[in-house]
């Protein structure tokens, strides 16, 4: 069954992923995105990340090496959380058309994210696979709706103690409209970058850039990584 097909189980044994890594056993760049896609998220928003997830996708696989290195997964929040997208190398992604309705639970989200991120080591782990640093991408334009929770009190510990054990990389990405003071409380090491009003292409085509370089870097070394310069603001 396809990945983005399962009901997510993050104790599951990940018997797709071990065919995968038979098929392909490339080192891996590892990348989830967290996408905000409450009912504030409609319209033209919305329109345009469906559009600008679909470009980031064709770049990825029209590269031949990022292709077999890139893993992308894909959760959105709204009306409910979903798990649009297991991992699967960039060659397979193949995004869904996101519609947006409901509230904002970021923090559940990110739980789930950080959960598909450890399943995902382990299964590179037992397959023998070599892999960078994972990254974990959330965009939001709002205030989480679950910040009251113990999901959201789970998400900031998860993501405080992973970015401080560099088990991954937090990009935490806020519209003008979102809250910083709250996504910063999920890892106060990280720095919250601000979204320039539906620059939303101009990113995934740095993000694009950025993982392209990743995935031409040795594993453990520095890659030059593209400047945000074009989408990027103070918030």
């Amino acid at each position: 069954m396809p990945p983005e097909q399962r009901p997510f189980d993050p104790d599951a044994v990940d018997h797709y992923s071990a065919f995968e890594f038979a098929k392909n056993t490339e080192q891996r760049c590892p990348c989830v995105l967290v996408l905000d896609c409450s009912g504030s998220m409609q319209g033209r928003c919305i329109d345009e990340i469906n559009s600008a997830i679909v470009r980031f996708s064709d770049d990825l696989r029209s590269d031949d090496l990022a292709s077999k290195r890139v893993d992308i997964a894909l959760i959105t929040f709204g009306n409910e959380v979903r798990v649009v997208h297991d991992f699967t190398s960039a060659q397979s992604f193949v995004p869904q058309r996101m519609v947006a309705a409901g509230a904002t639970p970021l923090g559940e989200a990110v739980c789930q994210a950080v959960q598909l991120i450890e399943r995902r080591k382990a299964s590179m782990k037992n397959a023998g696979i070599p892999h960078y640093r994972p990254w974990l991408v959330v965009m939001t334009d709002g205030e989480p709706t679950d910040r009251n929770s113990h999901f959201w009190q789970t998400a900031c510990q998860l993501v405080s103690a992973g970015v401080d054990a560099h088990k991954f990389t937090f990009f935490p990405l806020i519209t003008e409209d979102g809250n910083k003071a709250l996504v910063q409380q999920l890892s106060p090491r990280s720095v919250v970058r601000g979204l320039s009003s539906h620059k939303f292409s101009e990113f995934f085509l740095w993000l694009t850039g950025t993982l392209l370089a990743v995935s031409r870097s040795q594993i453990g070394g520095q890659a030059v990584l593209p400047p945000p310069s074009d989408w990027i603001i103070d918030v």
